[in-house]
């Protein structure tokens, strides 16, 4: 879970689905999977008001992002996006 000002954001890594096309959210919606001992973050779903790192312009229904979570030492996250 992350939190931004008062948004959190809650990522299932369960392997369910993501939720149906037709539901479109703020933060999208995150499903996460490891690799190894990276977490793969991947969320679709953004709706039309979407802030990706400072970007809100049309992003598009297929706008699909991908972040790695790579631990490097004990006080070391590898961030990718």
């Amino acid at each position: 879970m992350t939190e931004m000002v008062n948004t959190s954001r809650r990522i299932p890594i369960d392997g369910g689905p993501h939720l149906p096309e037709t539901v479109r959210q703020w933060s999208g919606d995150s499903r996460g999977h490891w690799e190894g001992d990276t977490l793969v973050v991947e969320t679709t779903n953004f709706n039309d008001h979407a802030l990706i790192r400072g970007f809100n312009g049309d992003l598009g229904d297929a706008l699909r992002v991908v972040e790695r979570f790579t631990r490097v030492d004990d006080d070391l996250i590898d961030y990718r996006f």
